[in-house]
């Protein structure tokens, strides 16, 4: 498994991803490479937040639970999650932009 490569010789506090040079990825690492993938898959480039937002309305539409959806985000609790990705209203805003984002030839 590929994922198992990377915690290889780690400890368990250590980060998963790192850069080349061993320090922990950032945020805009992550974003770097989302971008560059999607590119090289030729598909509407999206943002590793687009992509818990997806996460988190399959697991919702499933009916999971908002802790169960906050431990798979990584959150350690689902205030954060219900705010950021459940809250009716935001939800919808969210699918409405990712929407018109993808009819509009993925651009942001």
């Amino acid at each position: 498994m590929p994922l198992l490569k990377l915690v290889k010789n780690k400890r368990a506090d250590d980060p998963i991803f790192t850069r080349e040079d061993g320090k922990r990825a950032t945020r805009y690492w992550a974003y770097h490479h989302m971008l560059r993938i999607c590119g090289l898959a030729k598909v509407p480039a999206l943002s590793p937040q687009a992509f818990r937002r997806t996460a988190s309305d399959v697991a919702t539409d499933a009916g999971e639970l908002g802790p169960v959806i906050a431990a798979h985000l990584g959150q350690e609790s689902s205030v954060v999650t219900d705010r950021s990705y459940r809250d009716r209203t935001i939800v919808a805003d969210a699918r409405q932009e990712r929407g018109f984002r993808i009819i509009a030839g993925g651009k942001r």
